[in-house]
């Protein structure tokens, strides 16, 4: 049994930006994408430390390669959901500070909406 349910964020407009990033992946990268958030959602931060990581409060990236590229998965947990809030390739040693300050944005957007 999966210790979190899975969600993927949308917008109030009902976008869903995390589905977008992950259909313009290879399809190969999206599959390896979904079977890393059920990993996710079955084990949690059992994966440990080289698959989970804490980068803000009440935020956390799931790190995994796919096509040879370092891919993130941020997501805030409410509750026994995962929220799913942007998904990015990795170029750089260090979270491009817009890609965290956008995870913050969606994060403080969904509990809003769902509190």
């Amino acid at each position: 049994m999966a210790k979190f349910h899975i969600e993927i964020y949308e917008t109030t407009h009902g976008q869903c930006p995390v589905g977008k990033f992950l259909s313009g992946l290879s399809k190969e990268a999206e599959a390896k994408s979904y079977r890393e958030l059920e990993l996710l959602a079955e084990f949690g931060f059992e994966l440990g430390s080289k698959k989970v990581k804490q980068i803000g409060p009440h935020i956390w990236e799931l790190r995994f390669w796919a096509d040879n590229t370092p891919i993130r998965l941020v997501f805030t947990i409410s509750k026994q959901v995962l929220v799913v809030v942007h998904g990015f390739k990795k170029k750089t040693q260090k979270i491009p500070s817009n890609d965290l300050k956008l995870s913050e944005q969606r994060v403080a957007d969904y509990i809003q909406r769902n509190s």
